[in-house]
């Protein structure tokens, strides 16, 4: 059972359509058999709503809608960049179901949403007819404020007297993960014929609810019949990510020195920022060195050298960074100090200074290690000096008897 029908959509343009068979269908598949489109003038759709069921169409909307070639209109939902600043405007590119993009800072995207009661304007009367879809709602998903490198946008609409829709589209940001945000004031609606005005709708539109309407915006009612499609349109905006600022540091590190030739941990601390501490390496400065993966642990931890000397004691802090590995602290940072153990004398534990080398450049920092071998000629030289220096005082002091 076929019956043949023209029927006038949008300026001058006459199309047909047949619903002889069910045809394979891109999107969400309404419950019934697409409507044909059929250029030669055999159609068939309904007497009562049916949204978006229209498969096929070859020609494009309005030229005022930049080339939007609708296919099936089970695809309802699609993306393009805005570069017009307008949702309206023939050079903007091409709306698409899934697009890839650089997704440069400042990009504009319009996600647009297309609305037709499929049903036949004979069974319109006058708005009180069967093909009138009455509490016509959309509900519109989005990802907004989200950071990542795919989004996926949604819409549903739904009616009191017809089975519901749905359908996505999406977008594809190569690069490094931006943040998505919804342009300000940048909701638009659409029910005219030429669909070459718009008005706004509020931002709350975007991941909520609204009533829509044709021809009479906003009443929920709407009629069948291309004529009374409807679109709505928000913009939305990616900013690449900045990096988080980070602070892993090692702040401090004191210990404290008795003549036993010991030393114990008096103070640790460190800044851990948008990192998590993992573990700190104390490098006793004799090849000697502990970890501690608790870093409440640290402070009061000591050990005991076998040989006098003078040793440099470190901190190496790793930091766990989004997943990297970081480290702070050693040699030259607030996370070291130099303790030196003499014979007969109280220790001193002072910050490490870096000598300098002939040219005045600090010379490369390297742990101290004062072995038995190192103590002896150091005391061997410190008596001969004490010896000739104590020969020339007797030697003075008897030239004056």
């Amino acid at each position: 059972m076929s019956f043949k029908k023209l029927v006038s959509i949008g300026t001058g343009l006459v199309v047909a359509i047949t619903a002889a068979v069910a045809v394979s269908m891109a999107g969400n598949a309404s419950a019934i058999a697409c409507y044909k489109y059929d250029p030669s003038g055999n159609f068939q759709t309904s007497t009562t709503p049916v949204f978006n069921n229209i498969c096929g169409i070859t020609t494009n909307m309005s030229s005022t809608q930049g080339n939007y070639a609708l296919g099936d209109e089970t695809d309802f939902v699609r993306i393009r960049q805005n570069t017009s600043g307008s949702p309206l405007g023939s050079s903007n590119p091409k709306l698409v179901n899934d697009l890839t993009s650089a997704c440069d800072n400042g990009t504009n995207f319009d996600i647009w949403t297309y609305i037709h009661n499929d049903a036949m304007a004979d069974y319109n009367d006058n708005g009180n007819g069967s093909a009138v879809a009455h509490d016509v709602k959309l509900a519109m998903s989005a990802p907004i404020n989200t950071t990542g490198n795919h989004f996926s946008f949604g819409s549903t609409i739904s009616a009191r007297n017809a089975a519901s829709v749905n359908d996505s589209a999406s977008l594809t940001c190569n690069g490094q993960p931006v943040k998505l945000t919804l342009v300000p004031s940048a909701v638009y609606y659409n029910n005219d014929v030429n669909q070459t005005n718009f008005s706004q709708l509020p931002d709350s539109a975007v991941n909520g609810t609204t009533t829509v309407g044709s021809p009479n915006m906003g009443s929920g009612d709407e009629w069948g019949c291309w004529n009374y499609r409807i679109v709505v349109v928000y913009r939305v905006t990616v900013q690449k990510e900045q990096p988080t600022p980070s602070s892993a540091v090692c702040n401090m590190f004191t210990v404290t020195a008795s003549e036993d030739k010991k030393v114990k941990v008096s103070a640790f601390k460190y800044t851990a920022e948008n990192s998590n501490f993992k573990q700190v390496v104390v490098n006793w400065g004799d090849n000697n060195s502990n970890t501690y993966t608790n870093a409440n642990a640290v402070v009061g931890q000591g050990h005991q050298y076998n040989s006098f000397g003078t040793y440099l004691i470190t901190a190496v802090v790793t930091f766990d960074e989004n997943g990297k590995e970081v480290t702070s602290g050693g040699a030259g940072t607030a996370c070291a100090e130099q303790v030196t153990f003499t014979p007969n004398q109280p220790p001193t534990v002072t910050p490490p200074t870096p000598p300098t080398g002939a040219s005045g450049s600090p010379a490369p920092t390297s742990l101290v290690n004062t072995g038995p071998g190192s103590t002896l000629a150091a005391f061997a030289v410190a008596t001969i000096a004490g010896t000739l220096a104590y020969r020339r005082f007797l030697s003075r002091r008897l030239s004056r008897q």
